[in-house]
């Protein structure tokens, strides 16, 4: 019996689920706490927008699974995981790419004041998105 519950939680999709229904009622108990206490946050905006993207990235995922159990979706949704895994190495190289040029650019953009820079940190701190974005 232990077995089986371990394996459930070991499962990436078992986890998306539970990530999802978490997250989602986070969201929710945050956002009611904050109309409660007149805009007094625990947690600021934009974290809560993060949360909410992967959140909602969890639910179209979750979609995605169900459109396997129809016919006429099922050999499409096959189709797209197959495709996917075939361009793996190119996917792997294309990243590669991108760094290889990315990171660069960002270690010149050090040098700039803020309003003549070269890369946007439109993904906040986290510099290795940042640097494939840019």
């Amino acid at each position: 019996m232990n077995e089986e519950k371990s394996e459930y939680f070991t499962s990436i999709v078992n986890m998306m689920d539970l990530f999802q229904y978490l997250s989602a009622i986070f969201i929710i108990v945050v956002v009611s706490i904050e109309v409660n206490t007149a805009g007094n946050l625990l947690v600021t905006k934009s974290d809560l927008r993060v949360l909410a993207c992967a959140t909602s990235f969890c639910l179209w995922y979750k979609v995605l699974e169900w459109c396997k159990l129809f016919g006429p979706t099922a050999f499409y949704i096959q189709l797209i995981g197959l495709t996917i895994y075939d361009i793996r190495y190119f996917l792997l190289i294309f990243l590669i790419c991108l760094m290889m040029f990315g990171t660069p650019l960002y270690m010149l953009n050090l040098n700039r004041t803020e309003e003549n820079a070269l890369v946007d940190e439109t993904f906040g701190s986290f510099w290795p998105v940042n640097v494939m974005y840019n």
